[in-house]
């Protein structure tokens, strides 16, 4: 089972769940978590200085920018907003990010207790005692958030007495006398009775794949879009030697952090489902349109595009309606007209892409993925080929809402789909 349907199939079981308690799907919403964030950010009070004796404070304004990184267990997602009138906000870019949260930290302390142990001991420990590797991921969990940029004094970290007893039966020695020579620690690590004592600095160097990725993307998104208010929510965010990082790095920002930060993404979502209309405008993920036939262009078109109609050669294409990049107005309509390829056909299908490229030109390529299809009837062929259906799409408040009308009949047929980023295109079309 990959990530991606476990997250699917994890939303659909709750959004079941929340329709079979009473709530109706009128009154449910979903919201981006870097949206959530940058809405609970914008109403925070952020212009009190650290270390300072002033108390001025203020609320961002009317045309300030400022950068949400939202750290959490997986993920770290930055997102730069703008305040617009109306104290509303305007999306400047797509989040950008990657695995860099709380848990790729978790990670290098494991690699580190595998090398500490040897895989043998290390392997067996987790595969027998499931329940004791978990509570020693609740112990460096809990040690992690208290490690500063600062701090000198060693962590003691307590071990599952399983440990000991595998370390043991395995390398017949005692865990005490052998874990630092054996694991190349000298000086680092130390055992005492059934605490492991660490050396701050290597404590500290289970962040640095984390930090080195988040503090160059930072730097690599500051020459593209420059803002003085960074803002750290998440639960990551709650590490004093993150933040301290950050402020170590960026002198000259104003970085803004608190100590429920892993709460504001979920604060964010109840202001947000309060007033959905504070978000006015979003950055394109990706390219979204519409497939058309078009007449083939011999030594234009590649061979592999043909597709033939009664007789005529045709080429299916990738018609427009929004850019990767692109800032789209909540409520933004985008319009165009299809005629029938076929003077036969009774119903009009008509697919409905996203791509990953600004500018597709065909459907087929990997770089589209199909969202869906929606089938306008038209019953009466005496227009022949000169019959029109006209599409309009509406980029909504987290949908893009498609509407197709019969020209002759008015009949209208509607769909829509999801703008919150499930939409991946990674995959082929189908």
């Amino acid at each position: 089972m990959t990530d991606r349907y476990k997250i699917v199939n994890t939303l659909f079981n709750y959004i079941i769940t929340v329709l079979q308690a009473g709530i109706t799907s009128k009154d449910l919403r979903l919201a981006l978590e870097p949206e959530a964030a940058s809405i609970y950010c914008k109403e925070l009070i952020v212009n009190h200085e650290e270390n300072s004796q002033s108390s001025e404070l203020s609320v961002l304004r009317e045309g300030s920018k400022f950068m949400v990184v939202d750290m959490g267990g997986g993920t770290v997602d930055v997102t730069v907003r703008q305040v617009v009138e109306e104290r509303k906000l305007k999306e400047l870019n797509v989040a950008t990010g990657g695995p860099w949260g709380g848990s790729k930290v978790n990670n290098n302390f494991m690699a580190f207790m595998c090398t500490l142990l040897s895989q043998e001991v290390w392997n067996k420990f987790c595969s027998d005692y499931m329940s004791e590797k978990l509570e020693l991921e609740r112990e460096f969990e809990r040690k992690k958030r208290y490690i500063a940029l600062d701090s000198d004094n060693r962590i003691l970290i307590k071990l599952p007495s399983a440990v000991r007893e595998v370390f043991k039966e395995i390398t017949k020695k005692d865990l005490n006398n052998a874990v630092a020579i054996e694991g190349g620690y000298q000086g680092k690590v130390e055992m005492k009775r059934d605490k492991l004592k660490l050396d701050p600095k290597l404590f500290q160097s289970f962040f640095d794949d984390s930090l080195n990725s988040i503090v160059k993307h930072l730097k690599k998104l500051l020459k593209v879009i420059e803002t003085d208010t960074f803002f750290l929510v998440g639960g990551f965010a709650e590490s004093p030697l993150v933040c301290e990082t950050i402020r170590k790095t960026f002198p000259g920002k104003r970085i803004v952090s608190h100590d429920d930060a892993g709460l504001c993404v979920l604060k964010g979502a109840v202001l947000y489902g309060h007033n959905p209309k504070i978000v006015t405008a979003r950055v394109c993920k990706y390219t979204y349109g519409t497939e058309a036939m078009r007449y083939f262009i011999n030594g234009y078109d590649p061979d592999e595009q043909k597709v033939t109609i009664d007789g005529q050669p045709f080429c299916k294409i990738f018609v427009k309606h929004a850019e990767m990049g692109q800032t789209v107005s909540i409520e933004d309509t985008s319009k165009c007209e299809l005629e029938a390829v076929s003077a036969t056909m009774t119903v009009m299908t008509i697919p409905v892409f996203v791509s990953t490229e600004k500018n597709p030109v065909y459907t087929s390529i990997p770089s589209c993925r199909l969202l869906g299809k929606v089938r306008v009837a038209m019953p009466d062929i005496s227009g022949g080929i000169n019959r029109k259906v006209i599409v309009n799409i509406t980029f909504g408040e987290s949908e893009l809402m498609f509407e197709a009308i019969n020209a002759k009949s008015g009949e209208k047929v509607s769909a829509s789909y999801d703008l919150l980023g499930e939409n991946d295109p990674e995959n082929k079309n189908s």
